[in-house]
């Protein structure tokens, strides 16, 4: 690992962020990575939380570069990037959309906070070398995560022509200008053409199934596992892919252009002078022209199987040798050692912080066991005070112990962030977790602050009761003391202590265990759990529904409900009728006229006739932008947004 220390910030709660950013960048580097998604929603989508934890990092570590990923621009304030200016530490940025001019327009006005200002984007990098900015701006295209994303040998083709990526105009407002339009055109063409060979076409994605035509082949959202064997299982890989709508339809590369190569599969896409320049055409990749173009190239490469298979294998070559995502980071952070040497002395490339992680596992079948590298298996906390002196031995080698439930693994944890600790005068270090579940929609593969689902333990921001529950779900019900172990790393020689003083008062909370300790509380976010069971997202939304409705049925609140389709629905009507808060209806632009479930449906326009006392925003992705639609209203009826518990409107009164 190249000890160049690094603050990553960004939406890692974004898959493929993460695992095109996130993973190789901590693989290479000395990384901190701050996402701050659950940061935003924690703060109650107020960025101020967000801003001042990054900012307690910066000013109690050293790093030698700060890079933000392009999406937080938007997000964290103007004041706050001149503030981390003043601290003197080269400053970076990625821009994942930047062609001319919807999306070149929209960055530009950024490129002042940043010292080097990477871009995807050929024509985004040659408009700020035209306009004298060249010499901060370094042309970086997408590459791909070849840890991920590969050849899988020996499956069967079960496809004949595939597509992968969301429905971008399924009603979602708040989408920004996208290759929408211009997308599903192409993709309906496609349609037409398998349709007429009697091909097997199918779309894969977030939204498809609401599609009038596509609908018909939709496939379902994969992950990541699930795309690469669907990319393997398939002939031809369509991936159309155009810039913003608002602009005369032109070409743009992206991330999935490099993830079809690296996975061996042969790839038709259209016209796209940046991507020929780093695929060779109808060598390793195949545009084409029109909608002529496409259906003969379809038809040709379908019948041609050594040929697409040798385009598929060519291509796949040129990806492993020049566009994997680790080679693209080695070329960004080369560029920035050149232009900005990282300050000798000042870099924080102490020594690194590996915990001894045990994990409590009552399953396990031998009282202790040792893992790889510095992970080991408890079947009980005894089991772990038992264990032989050698293996004792082996824990006292590392500075500190961290306690590790059922079901986390030994990448749950992340103790970069710990670095300037490791010498600490303090028998226990505490710290928090990020815990995610599953959001209330299908769409898990691109989480934003909106439809976030979790919370910060060891925060105060988190009540008491909620900690309580979600400590609960996170150890499964096998927890038998009454302390949270995964907030707390350990010295050696203090949980010896604690472990023996627990043998004799099983019943001691965490604050009598620490009575006599020296506790620090760094207030750094460790551990990351992420649950994937839909129950501990709904229990605390039901819970604050059901305290929200018994509260409006005693003042005699009526509602309105926005939004009549999706999984909330069902259940949040039940849960009106049930605590007796009178129902005014759904508000649904397709719907409006009918009447759904007993109840009338009506359109944006006549929310003002109704005059519910409150509104219950029931969308999941399209809610802000509903909430936003709604501001004239906000003063005289309350505004509940269901995709986030957290916010105020809740809390202050309706």
């Amino acid at each position: 690992m190249d000890n160049t220390r690094i603050l990553a910030v960004g939406n890692f709660s974004s898959l493929y962020v993460h695992d095109s950013w996130i993973r190789p960048i901590e693989k290479l580097f000395s990384t901190v990575a701050v996402n701050t998604t659950p940061l935003l929603a924690a703060g109650d989508l107020d960025n101020t939380y967000c801003q001042r934890y990054v900012e307690s990092l910066t000013r109690n570590d050293r790093f030698d570069y700060l890079f933000y990923y392009a999406e937080v621009n938007d997000i964290l304030s103007e004041e706050f990037f001149l503030a981390q200016r003043k601290l003197g530490i080269p400053m970076l940025t990625f821009y994942c959309d930047d062609e001319p001019e919807t999306w070149y327009r929209l960055n530009r006005r950024h490129d002042h906070r940043f010292d080097l200002v990477a871009t995807h984007s050929k024509r985004g990098w040659q408009r700020r070398v035209e306009e004298g900015d060249g010499g901060k701006t370094l042309y970086l295209p997408w590459g791909y995560n070849h840890d991920i994303f590969r050849p899988l040998p020996g499956v069967t083709k079960k496809y004949d022509v595939v597509f992968i990526g969301k429905y971008k105009k399924a009603g979602d407002t708040a989408v920004r200008n996208e290759d929408g339009q211009v997308r599903i055109d192409s993709l309906t063409q496609m349609y037409e053409i398998c349709r007429e060979a009697g091909l097997v076409f199918r779309v894969f994605g977030l939204g498809w199934e609401r599609h009038p035509v596509l609908a018909d082949v939709y496939g379902g959202i994969l992950s990541n596992e699930e795309m690469v064997r669907v990319y393997s299982e398939s002939r031809i890989v369509f991936n159309p892919s155009y810039s913003a709508d608002d602009d005369a339809p032109t070409y743009q590369t992206k991330l999935r252009h490099f993830e079809v190569a690296g996975c061996g599969a042969f790839q038709l896409t259209n016209e796209n002078p940046e991507l020929a320049e780093l695929f060779r055409e109808d060598e390793e990749i195949v545009f084409y022209r029109d909608v002529d173009d496409l259906k003969a190239k379809t038809l040709a490469y379908i019948q041609n199987e050594a040929e697409r298979e040798a385009v598929a294998r060519r291509g796949l070559v040129r990806a492993q040798q020049e566009h994997t995502m680790e080679q693209r980071l080695k070329t960004l952070f080369s560029a920035a050692r050149n232009q900005y040497p990282p300050k000798k002395g000042e870099a924080a490339s102490g020594r690194p912080l590996p915990p001894a992680q045990v994990f409590i596992r009552p399953d396990q079948p031998g009282d202790i066991m040792e893992g790889p590298d510095n992970a080991f298996s408890a079947r009980s906390f005894e089991s772990l005070r038992n264990a032989p002196e050698w293996l004792w031995q082996r824990i006292d080698s590392h500075p500190f112990v961290h306690l590790l439930p059922p079901g986390a693994g030994p990448e749950t944890a992340r103790y970069e962030v710990l670095k300037p600790l490791r010498d600490i005068d303090a028998d226990v270090v505490t710290v928090r977790s990020i815990v995610q579940f599953p959001v209330n929609d299908a769409n898990f593969v691109q989480v934003d602050r909106h439809r976030f689902q979790g919370a910060i333990l060891g925060s105060e921001r988190e009540s008491a009761e909620r900690e309580r529950a979600i400590e609960r779900v996170i150890l499964e019900g096998e927890r038998d003391k009454r302390f949270f172990y995964p907030n707390h790393l350990f010295r050696p020689r203090a949980l010896r202590r604690i472990l023996d003083r627990l043998e004799e008062e099983p019943e001691q909370t965490m604050g009598a265990l620490l009575a006599n300790c020296r506790v620090a509380h760094s207030f750094r976010i460790v551990n990351r759990f992420q649950l994937d069971r839909a129950f501990d997202a709904s229990a605390y939304l039901q819970h604050r529904i059901d305290d929200l409705l018994r509260n409006l049925a005693l003042l005699g609140k009526g509602v309105l409900i926005y939004g009549a389709r999706g999984e909330l629905i069902r259940g949040i009507l039940d849960s009106v009728e049930r605590h007796g808060v009178a129902m005014r209806g759904f508000v649904d632009r397709d719907l409006a006229g009918t009447v759904l479930m007993g109840h009338p449906v009506y359109g944006r326009d006549a929310i003002e006739q109704v005059m519910p006392d409150v509104i219950l925003i029931a969308a999941t992705v399209s809610g802000p932008a509903i909430r936003a639609s709604l501001a004239d209203l906000d003063r005289r009826i309350c505004l509940i947004p269901l995709y986030d518990p957290n916010d105020s409107a809740w809390d202050v009164g309706y």
